[in-house]
């Protein structure tokens, strides 16, 4: 099949092929549960892991409705600034995620918690009276936050999910499982990832 043919299914690989830099930014890692972290192995053991990545924005994108709310702020507010700061806004939103986590926090975002996070986040957008790098740092923590809740609660999810796979069809699949991946602990597996996302959210000079 060439790629004019695969481009032209319905299901198009448009979140590998047209986002490597979210994923090269991530490290090669799901932010949520830490799928890739510290994997080595050849090329096709690399195609593998990197086959279960899509791009998942922090604060959802509505199909572009954030995108055009972020070029509405910085071209009202800071229009000498415009490409760079757009720029800088989305990249920080934009990190890499499994398929199961995607589908877990895809349907979190109505959650109280996590819906007043991104209000408060949607809210600073809107904000004109700070200067430019007061706002991104505002978006940044704004981010962070939401970030976190989603965070914990797609690996409360997979907590769960291994337990049942564990007493449904762990025995049956002849798999070892470890406590967390790579004989990582939790606060180990956080701090790893908090790592990689504060390259990818800098403090705002």
């Amino acid at each position: 099949m060439t790629w004019d043919e695969v481009k032209s299914l319905s299901c198009q690989p448009q979140s590998l092929i047209g986002w490597g830099d979210v994923h090269k930014r991530s490290k090669g890692t799901c932010l949520y549960c830490g799928f890739g972290i510290l994997s080595g192995g050849n090329s096709e053991t690399k195609f593998d892991m990197w086959r279960q990545f899509t791009v998942e924005h922090i604060v959802p994108a509505k199909n572009g409705e954030l995108n055009w709310k972020i070029k509405e702020a910085v071209n009202n507010f800071f229009p000498d600034e415009q490409s760079g700061t757009i720029k800088k806004v989305k990249n920080m939103n934009e990190i890499t995620s499994c398929h199961v986590c995607n589908s877990f926090v895809s349907r979190c975002s109505s959650a109280q918690n996590i819906n007043n996070a991104i209000r408060c986040f949607h809210g600073h957008l809107a904000d004109r009276n700070k200067n430019l790098q007061t706002w991104l740092k505002q978006l940044r923590d704004d981010i962070w936050e939401v970030w976190k809740l989603k965070s914990a609660r797609a690996r409360g999810k997979l907590v769960y999910l291994r337990k049942k796979f564990i007493e449904t069809i762990g025995d049956d699949l002849n798999v070892v499982l470890v406590e967390s991946r790579n004989g990582l602990s939790p606060d180990e597996l956080d701090g790893i990832l908090k790592g990689i996302l504060d390259g990818i959210l800098p403090e705002q000079e």
